[in-house]
């Protein structure tokens, strides 16, 4: 076993679990089912691959990448103090550590949507921006990088309930391009339902329910930017409301429509 100041930075050690603690993990959820089979898999054959590890000060090490690992190896043979697990220990900062921590949780790890989306937001910021630079960092299309971060634009309890398969994906991507009081009113309707809607159902609600701009008959060209034109967002997703219709269950969005009408 290894103490910190006697590692060298890059090279394999075995080091103690006691000495480990987690770090800042981008997933917030782990599958029972998936470490069980990996508890299974370390009884019969052992820990094969190493955890990521960096130095935390005062002899004590923080997991950058591998904590699936280090739950399933702790389970099968304990947090004793004789107890080693191999690891790749390297210095980082902490903006190093929780990019190589995003990086590695993707690439190796099945993530949720939700978490995918969160990290590449955070992966998008350190990129200042840039979302071909993002999208390469994180080995996606760039419209794969696209889709989760436009999931962002979805509420928390949105973005929570999808986290919790409460509701799918498709479900979160419409209502992430409808306005924040309007995700609330039909995230709620989407939970008490007693069968839920498909996605296409949901989609084709949300068109019925909007108020066609295509109908209007004044004059239009002020609605470009608007805010309330659901069409300004919908290329950031895979499922979209039609082109050029607004949410009726809007109050500003109804509102302007009767002002417009007026004219």
């Amino acid at each position: 076993m290894e103490k910190a100041e006697s590692v060298t930075s890059g090279t394999p050690a075995r080091i103690a679990v006691n000495l480990i603690d987690r770090g800042n993990n981008p997933r917030t959820r782990f599958d029972e089912t998936a470490m069980d089979e990996m508890v299974a898999s370390f009884r019969a054959h052992g820990i094969l691959q190493p955890i990521l590890l960096r130095p935390s000060g005062e002899s004590r090490f923080q997991i950058i990448a591998g904590e699936r690992r280090f739950r399933a190896f702790t389970t099968v043979y304990g947090m004793g103090v004789d107890i080693s697990i191999p690891a790749l220990v390297v210095e980082m900062d902490d903006a190093q550590a929780d990019m190589s921590a995003l990086i590695e949780n993707v690439i190796r790890e099945k993530m949720t949507p939700v978490e995918e989306a969160e990290a590449a937001a955070r992966v998008l910021g350190y990129s200042q921006g840039d979302r071909d630079e993002a999208a390469r960092k994180l080995g996606w299309e760039r419209k794969f990088l696209d889709r989760r971060i436009a999931l962002m634009y979805a509420i928390d309890e949105v973005r929570q309930a999808l986290q919790d398969e409460k509701i799918l994906l498709g479900h979160a991507e419409l209502l992430a391009g409808l306005r924040k009081e309007t995700q609330k009113q039909v995230l709620t309707a989407l939970l008490s339902s007693a069968e839920k809607p498909t996605v296409a159902q949901l989609k084709d609600r949300l068109e019925k329910a909007a108020l066609s701009l295509v109908k209007a008959i004044f004059e239009k060209s002020q609605c470009t930017d608007c805010q309330h034109n659901s069409g300004n967002q919908q290329a950031l997703f895979a499922e979209a409301i039609s082109d050029g219709s607004r949410g009726a269950s809007s109050p500003s969005a109804s509102s302007c429509w009767a002002a417009g009408q007026a004219a």
